[in-house]
């Protein structure tokens, strides 16, 4: 006796014997409602993608540019300071 696993009657089953000769109702195509859906799905994601861009694009563009600001007056704060250390010393 052979075990039924759920799939077992498909089994070694060629496509003409699987079909068994019903096509239900024709070769399927997308109604005009579900292309106007895709439609407004593929707007949707590329102005989702377009969003996602821009908003990266400007948090990382601020943290460079706030990292640069920070890392020039840094540097002109220490070297102003060891300036002034220098020059009280040659006094």
């Amino acid at each position: 006796m052979k075990k039924n696993s759920g799939r077992g009657s498909f089994e070694g089953a060629t496509p003409s014997e699987f079909n068994s000769g019903y096509d239900f109702g024709g070769q399927w195509s997308p109604s005009e409602l579900e292309l106007a859906r895709r439609q407004a799905r593929k707007k949707k994601n590329q102005r989702s993608a377009l969003i996602a861009a821009l908003s990266s694009f400007l948090v990382l563009g601020t943290l460079v540019i706030v990292i640069i600001i920070t890392s020039l007056e840094s540097s002109f704060i220490s070297t102003d300071l060891f300036k002034t250390r220098i020059t009280h010393l040659n006094v």
